[in-house]
C-alpha cells in the first residue's frame, strides 16, 4: 500500500448539510387477490439533529486540541509522548462507550481519525464526518470530502474533490495528482465547502510560489 506524506489540513468554511431521506411505500393489495404474508415496512430514519440538551464531550475537545498542537512546530508538542496512534486508541474507546453525541463530537473524532495511516482509519473518519454533517456541523461536511479523498489516495486511486496535497520532496511544490477532476462538477464541490477547480488552481500557484521562495 502506498503511503504518502500529505500537507496539513486547514479548516475552511463549509456549507450546511441538509439530509432528506426518502421513504419507500409498499404497493396496496387489491380486494380480489389473496392477501400475501405481511411485508415489514422500512424503519423510519433515526433523527440526526443534535438535541439542545446534549453537550459536547470535553475530554474529546482536549484530545483534538492535543492532536492539532502536535502539528504546530512552535508549540513544543513534538516532545510529548502521546502519539497519533495513542489518540486514535483513546478515541476508539470513546466511540465504543457511546461518548459521542453532538455534531462537534463527530467532527473532532473525524479530525483525529483522519490522521491515521491505514485505509480503514480514513474510512472510519469519513463515516464519523457524515454523522457530524447530518447534525448540521458545517466543518464536518467539508471533512466528508477530505476524508474520502484520503481514503481514495490510500488505495492509490485518484482523489475526486481535490482536498489533498502530496509533497514529493521538500523543495518541490505540493501536488494534487492523481486527481479525477471530471467526476464531480464545481457545484458538487461547493456543496461540500470545497473550492472550485479554478480556485484550486489559484491556490496551487500560491503554494508553488511559497515553495520557490524557500
Amino acid at each position: 500500500m502506498l503511503r504518502m506524506k500529505k500537507a496539513q489540513l486547514l479548516i475552511p468554511l463549509a456549507l450546511a448539510c441538509f439530509v432528506q431521506p426518502a421513504l419507500t411505500q409498499t404497493a396496496a393489495q387489491t380486494a380480489t387477490q389473496t392477501a400475501p404474508a405481511p411485508t415489514a415496512k422500512p424503519s423510519a430514519p433515526l433523527a440526526t439533529t443534535t438535541s439542545s440538551t446534549e453537550t459536547s464531550n470535553e475530554e474529546l475537545k482536549a484530545l483534538v486540541a492535543r492532536d492539532q498542537a502536535a502539528r504546530t512546530p512552535t508549540s513544543g508538542a513534538a516532545e510529548a509522548k502521546e502519539t497519533d496512534a495513542d489518540r486514535r486508541a483513546i478515541l476508539r474507546q470513546m466511540i465504543d462507550a457511546g461518548a459521542l453525541h453532538t455534531g462537534l463530537d463527530y467532527r473532532n473524532a473525524a479530525l483525529i481519525m483522519q490522521h491515521g495511516d491505514q485505509s480503514d482509519d480514513y474510512l472510519l473518519a469519513h463515516s464519523l464526518a457524515i454523522i457530524g454533517a447530518s447534525k448540521q456541523d458545517k466543518v464536518a461536511l467539508w471533512l466528508c470530502a477530505a476524508t474520502l479523498d484520503r481514503y481514495l489516495q490510500s488505495l492509490n486511486w485518484p482523489q475526486i474533490y481535490g482536498t489533498q496535497y502530496v509533497y514529493a520532496s521538500p523543495n518541490m511544490p505540493p501536488l494534487q495528482d492523481p486527481y479525477n477532476r471530471t467526476l464531480l462538477t464545481d457545484a458538487l464541490r461547493q456543496a461540500t465547502g470545497v473550492p472550485t477547480l479554478e480556485e484550486q488552481a489559484k491556490q496551487a500557484k500560491q503554494l508553488e510560489k511559497q515553495s520557490e521562495s524557500k
